[in-house]
């Protein structure tokens, strides 16, 4: 109901908002679709030894549910950050799973984190079937976060299994009994003229709204890096623009559970290119250094734990020497302390800059994993890559 209500408003505001926001609503899909492989993690399950579970910290004694007395149970736990304060086990919830042998293994969560079991529902969980489960936020309980969850009994995976002979606690179980989950966070919006909106619940508390939570220009079902684009994802935010091939979009507001959206269509051509953000560096002699930018440039950041950095350290250099008068080059370590930069650039002779970024500047550049470059033309940003061949490509045109 208080959900309902809460759209009804929402819907209401779209109408009446002081008279004059223009915008059309779209509805989210109420389903949760394709199935995808990435975001999933494994858990080992661990033998419930006694009445006793811990989170390898503090130790917590549980009450069994009675059905489950004269079973062989498994147990691990899920950390989620919406569970109240006053929760025994905050922030984590522990679940156990029975009749792991079986085809008729149960699964049950302790959902209010008072370690007791015997007031939570039971599933029945079918092993190599997926299950999920809706949780809502205590805080919220409208607000609420799907749970995917996928469990096996003959696993017969080799990575799994070799890393479960390494482990030296006898009471992880073996790999034939992983237990793999995953979040469902986005909510998908399917516009009149079949382009397609995503909201990204990015914290996975239920809500998209909150300042961590980002709202996509495509569907990233179709296209995982659309995520990382910052031209196509943006924070959540009034009047935030999405640029799709023949116009683009206004949003005016969202719904905080994800139901809906409004916007406004603007026929303008979308700029394909962005302006990068000024950011700070301290470069060779030390200092902190705001950069300017020249009319073509390429930024690289790296660091040395970066295998894949070491290989392509060639062909970058030899980009750099093929175009050192034409365009400018700024590499910037970012991650390593001082010495061991200064170090590895020594051992490797790669004509590496002394140039450091800490990790809140590499953020301001939307640089998330290394290797990556940043082509920019006349201050705008035409390519975000890890590829050196595609940055060469570019410069040759």
């Amino acid at each position: 109901m208080k959900q309902l209500f809460s759209f009804l408003f929402f819907l209401m505001m779209g109408v009446w908002c002081n008279g004059q926001e223009k915008g059309t609503v779209h509805f989210a899909e109420k389903g949760y679709y394709a199935e995808d492989t990435s975001h999933i993690w494994p858990s080992y399950l661990l033998y419930l030894q006694g009445d006793t579970v811990t989170d390898f910290r503090k130790k917590y004694h549980i009450i069994v549910p009675e059905q489950f007395r004269s079973k062989k149970i498994a147990w691990y736990y899920r950390i989620f950050g919406w569970l109240m304060k006053t929760a025994i086990t905050a922030p984590r919830i522990f679940y156990l799973v029975a009749d792991y042998d079986s085809s008729t293994a149960q699964i049950v969560f302790d959902i209010n984190g008072n370690a007791d079991f015997s007031d939570d529902s039971i599933y029945a969980i079918q092993p190599g079937e997926p299950f999920t489960l809706e949780l809502g936020n205590q805080r919220d309980t409208a607000a609420k976060i799907l749970m995917r969850f996928l469990f096996y009994n003959d696993l017969k995976d080799p990575f799994y299994n070799k890393q479960w002979k390494s482990f030296k606690d006898k009471t992880v179980m073996p790999a034939k009994y992983m237990l793999f989950y995953k979040q469902l966070v986005y909510r998908r919006i399917v516009l009149p003229d079949s382009d397609i909106v995503m909201l990204w619940d990015y914290d996975a508390n239920g809500f998209y709204d909150g300042p961590n939570d980002k709202i996509i220009a495509g569907d990233i079902w179709k296209d995982k890096y659309l995520g990382i684009n910052p031209y196509k994802t943006r924070n959540v935010s009034k009047g935030e623009h999405l640029p799709f091939k023949d116009r683009v979009y206004r949003l005016i507001d969202i719904d905080k559970y994800g139901n809906g959206i409004r916007l406004e269509v603007l026929y303008e051509t979308p700029d394909t290119a962005m302006i990068p953000p000024s950011f700070r560096f301290v470069n060779e002699n030390g200092r902190n250094e705001e950069l300017g930018y020249d009319e073509v440039a390429v930024f690289y950041v790296w660091n040395s734990r970066c295998m894949d950095c070491a290989a392509l350290e060639p062909g970058l250099a030899s980009l750099m020497k093929t175009y050192a008068d034409k365009v400018s080059f700024y590499t910037f370590n970012s991650g390593d302390k001082e010495m061991t930069m200064l170090k590895h650039i020594e051992t490797t002779r790669f004509p590496y800059q002394k140039n450091y970024l800490t990790a809140k500047n590499a953020a301001t550049l939307q640089v998330e994993t290394v290797p990556a470059f940043l082509v920019v033309y006349r201050k705008k940003v035409l390519l975000r890559t890890s590829n050196v061949q595609e940055v060469r490509t570019l410069l040759e045109k």
